[in-house]
């Protein structure tokens, strides 16, 4: 594997370990600041609908525009808003707050979108071919261990020193994986589309 795919691949690790630690102690953290579980659902739903009617567009967008750029501006806008979802939940009224919530959660989930249709195109794009298959099961793999590590971090950040802290840990990670994906050259993700083209 090049430098360039194996730097993705760490960034791919960091954003799935940050965005666990959020998504891990959150369920806890929404009935413990006063939603009910109808809320609470409604807020997932919201989040994955966010996703859902973004697929399509965010792959035609994909295809004319630089995925790197694309999704540094996704991580950074998930950066901004997990630890958002701490203040929101716990400094606005009750209305207010399933209101605002209710925006960041399709926001989230349209950053998703984002993220989701870039990384496989990105790790496609820098894998050579003989090993494009192996590369895509390794970002999976990743993530799936990102995943677990995150959730057991947010976890434990949470009952250690509370919500806030664990969402901010969230947004400092997203953070670090954001600059990794920055550092990963363009001329690789170039190389590669030729490379798809051919």
């Amino acid at each position: 594997m090049s430098p360039e795919l194996l730097r993705y691949l760490a960034a791919a690790t960091l954003f799935f370990v940050g965005f666990s630690v959020f998504f891990g102690p959150l369920p806890a953290y929404l009935v413990g600041s006063g939603r009910s579980a109808d809320e609470v659902f409604a807020l997932f739903v919201l989040s994955s609908l966010g996703s859902a009617v973004s697929y399509a567009k965010v792959g035609a967008f994909a295809a004319r525009h630089d995925p790197r750029r694309l999704q540094a501006g996704a991580l950074a806008t998930r950066g901004l808003a997990f630890p958002a979802v701490a203040v929101v939940g716990t400094q606005f009224a009750a209305l207010a707050a399933l209101v605002t919530l209710g925006a960041t959660f399709l926001v989230i989930g349209v950053t998703w979108a984002v993220i989701a249709v870039t990384a496989t195109g990105m790790v496609t794009r820098l894998a050579p071919d003989r090993i494009r298959g192996e590369a895509l099961g390794a970002y999976t793999a990743l993530s799936s261990l990102g995943g677990g590590v995150g959730s057991a971090l947010g976890g434990f950040v949470a009952d250690a020193a509370g919500y806030v802290a664990a969402f901010g840990l969230a947004g400092v990670v997203v953070g670090c994986a954001l600059v990794v994906v920055l550092l990963t050259g363009g001329r690789g993700v170039a190389a590669g589309e030729q490379s798809l083209a051919d």
